[in-house]
């Protein structure tokens, strides 16, 4: 049905069509990338969020991550917020160091696209 998905969205889309409206399955369709600006607009439901993310572009991911870990438990929100804190479990070496790396090296790519 949609095969520019990977096999596993695939399958659940397959799984939870019921819950995904049309608008999302006319973005999957398209296979374009899908902007911040666009990605605001949306009104999305959690079955359809999961499907959405992969089309996100670099800067939409950038913002939506740190929308989502600012928006997540204190202990996850606050070891993204204080890099001088040394991590102690998994949880937060992923937040404090992983995604704020990641989410550096995206807006430093998306910088030098700009440039050029």
């Amino acid at each position: 049905m949609l095969a520019n998905l990977p096999k596993h969205l695939q399958y659940y889309y397959e799984t939870h069509a019921a819950f995904i409206g049309p608008e999302v399955y006319d973005l999957c369709k398209r296979n374009q990338t899908v902007t911040y600006e666009e990605y605001k607009r949306l009104r999305l439901n959690s079955y359809e969020r999961r499907i959405v993310m992969y089309f996100l572009d670099d800067h939409a991911l950038e913002e939506v991550t740190r929308y989502y870990v600012q928006n997540s438990s204190h202990d996850l929100a606050h070891a993204f917020e204080s890099p001088n804190r040394t991590p102690s479990t998994y949880d937060q070496a992923l937040v404090g160091d992983i995604i704020p790396t990641l989410l550096g090296r995206l807006r430093t790519k998306e910088r030098r696209g700009n440039e050029q």
